[in-house]
């Protein structure tokens, strides 16, 4: 008897260690698949009434839970879920707002069996709507067309950028040849994997981004091809994504290009 109460708690014992390895290796497999966090850009609509949230590709995400605060609204409310990842899917109008300061937060799930495994919020982001934001665009007029933020510059924009299909660039000051550089992707042209550039083959646009488009003879440098006719640009939008074109010396840009994230 007494060897048979052993033998039962040495049983015991063993499925006691196997179910806390089991639930060991559950809870490591789904921190190993959390979503990473999010990345959100709000802008609003010329219609006055619209914001336009774009979300950055997410590591191990398959949808996204928007999360907005009203004006005078003391907390956040769920806006909506997006329950795919594709770069349409990640792409959300709020419509029918009104005026004030509106905040929004995202963050991304991963269905695990039966649970929902959440990712960490992104920062938030802040659009306004309404009246202070059409004495902004007034603002604008008075500048001669350009939009508030004309304080972007290559050095607010340097650091990692990743692009939806996870391929990283790096922007940086090269200290030995004193221009900036961008390195990690591929330039079709001619195959190099970086560009060395001024800043001043960058200039601001209407829209308040930076953009190599108007300065296309300087851009030879960049490719250091004088003779090719096509030409690989950049552009830095208001949000601080950056953008690769490819751009034709006689008309300009011939494509969207590819745009990365900053990490």
């Amino acid at each position: 008897m007494k060897r048979i109460k052993l033998i039962i708690a040495a049983l015991l014992t063993l499925a006691l260690t196997v179910g806390m390895f089991a639930a060991l290796r559950t809870e490591t497999a789904q921190a190993a698949t959390k979503p990473a966090k999010a990345k959100v850009t709000a802008k609003a609509n010329d219609d006055g009434t619209s914001v336009t949230l774009t979300i950055a590709k997410t590591k191990n995400a398959q949808g996204y839970k928007i999360m907005v605060k009203k004006p005078g609204a003391s907390k956040f409310t769920k806006l909506t879920t997006l329950k795919k990842d594709g770069t349409a899917a990640r792409t959300y109008t709020a419509k029918k707002l009104t005026e004030g300061e509106y905040q929004f937060k995202v963050r991304a799930y991963l269905k695990n069996g039966s649970k929902t495994v959440w990712g960490k919020y992104s920062k938030v982001v802040k659009v306004t709507i309404g009246k202070n934001a059409g004495d902004d665009k007034k603002d604008d007029k008075d500048n001669g067309g350009k939009t508030a933020n004309t304080d972007l510059s290559l050095k607010d924009c340097l650091g990692k950028y990743v692009n939806d299909a996870g391929d990283v660039i790096r922007l940086y000051y090269d200290e030995e040849n004193k221009k900036y550089r961008i390195s990690g992707t591929k330039f079709d042209v001619l195959g190099r994997d970086d560009a060395l550039f001024d800043e001043k083959v960058l200039k601001k646009q209407s829209d308040g981004s930076l953009s190599s488009e108007s300065d296309l003879m300087k851009l030879e440098t960049l490719i250091g091809s004088a003779g090719s006719p096509l030409f690989y640009g950049i552009v830095i939008d208001t949000d601080g994504n950056i953008t690769l074109r490819t751009g034709n010396f006689a008309s300009g840009w011939i494509d969207k290009g590819v745009t990365y994230h900053k990490q």
